[in-house]
């Protein structure tokens, strides 16, 4: 997340950008007892943000508002979740307990695979915190972040980090910095339909369901992933095989090796319930789209690009499509987060209130 500079100065105001994510490698490893999954996942952040303006409140009065009126802004809106939870933190320490004013513009699609609610979340944490003048520590903010959501830790960590766990271990890495370092652009296209994560995970298993019954009927070994359900145990963090590529492609900065080795177990459920996600898929690949991928649990899909040239090549050919086909997307030239930057130099998140 990045926080204003001409905020800061200002006890009663603050100013943050919250980043978009994508999964570069998601693995589902199985059901757990207490019903989430264990998943092993690589993250990135993308240089697409909501805007987030905090102003403190002498009352206790939580307000969220938002520019999508569509959106909840009340107490199943994960940012006000967020701003209560740091209050009941004030009332343990037995001190007077102020308000906020959150006003959130959304720009990141929801329901997306993009981790925008999340990262919304975090930066209301950090900022809250600085704000309030809680002082916890960025590992407390972890802690409270898990509580409300499995992404939300690694919006601490980024830009690029090895996520376990429900998602809520993050383990960070780092690209090896050199001369030869190029930024990763990506094609982002959103589809505007929304898919519930809960039901995605459901169809996983609807499906690895049925396999298995065919895997029984011709005498093969199941390899479902209900076979796992409440046993799966990673507390040893063991990185898969893919994994271990993938990290071992970004820290070294090789285009062709990322490629390579994207993946998403969720990929194929999400496209039985959402049978647009295979056809803008399909598209990418008639046009000779390289590093095509679904993000988290979708809806969102994007293409990895060697360069911005290649990432111009491919939004031209999707905008010559016939206007009829591309009603129900949004395309999008984004970048990885540029792991070296100390400022933003391009941002994706319209216009801030003045």
């Amino acid at each position: 997340m990045f926080v204003s500079d001409r905020s800061l100065n200002n006890k009663n105001r603050c100013l943050a950008l919250a980043p978009a994510k994508i999964n570069l490698c998601l693995e589902v490893l199985g059901k757990r007892a207490d019903g989430y999954h264990e998943i092993s996942t690589l993250m990135g952040t993308i240089n697409l943000y909501d805007v987030l303006e905090f102003e403190k409140l002498e009352s206790p009065e939580i307000e969220v508002v938002c520019n999508r009126p569509e959106l909840s802004s009340g107490k199943d809106n994960l940012v006000y979740r967020a701003a209560l939870k740091l209050q009941e933190k004030l009332k343990e320490k037995d001190v007077k307990v102020p308000g906020v004013k959150i006003y959130l513009q959304k720009n990141i699609p929801w329901g997306a695979g993009l981790g925008g609610g999340s990262s919304d979340a975090a930066t209301t944490l950090a900022c809250l915190n600085q704000l309030w003048s809680i002082d916890l520590d960025k590992r407390s903010l972890m802690q409270i972040g898990s509580e409300l959501g499995s992404d939300i830790p690694f919006f601490f960590e980024g830009p690029l980090a090895w996520c376990t766990g429900r998602g809520e271990k993050v383990e960070t890495f780092s690209i090896k910095e050199s001369l030869t370092y190029a930024p990763l652009y990506l094609v982002l296209i959103t589809i505007n339909e929304h898919l519930s994560t809960k039901m995605v995970y459901e169809q996983l298993h609807t499906m690895e369901n049925s396999a298995e019954k065919k895997e029984n009927q011709s005498g093969k070994e199941s390899k479902s992933i209900d076979r796992k359900l409440g046993k799966v145990d990673n507390s040893q963090n063991q990185k898969s095989e893919r994994i271990e590529r993938m990290i071992n492609a970004l820290e070294t900065n090789r285009y062709e090796h990322i490629i390579e080795n994207l993946h998403n177990d969720l990929q194929l459920a999400a496209m039985e319930l959402c049978p647009t996600i295979k056809k803008w898929m399909n598209c990418l690949k008639e046009i000779q789209a390289k590093g095509v991928l679904m993000t988290g649990s979708g809806s969102s899909i994007y293409t990895l690009c060697k360069d911005y040239l290649e990432a111009q090549r491919i939004v031209f050919a999707l905008q010559a499509l016939p206007k009829n086909q591309k009603q129900d997307v949004e395309f999008l030239i984004l970048q990885l987060s540029d792991p070296f930057a100390t400022e933003i130099k391009e941002c994706n998140c319209g216009y801030l209130r003045s």
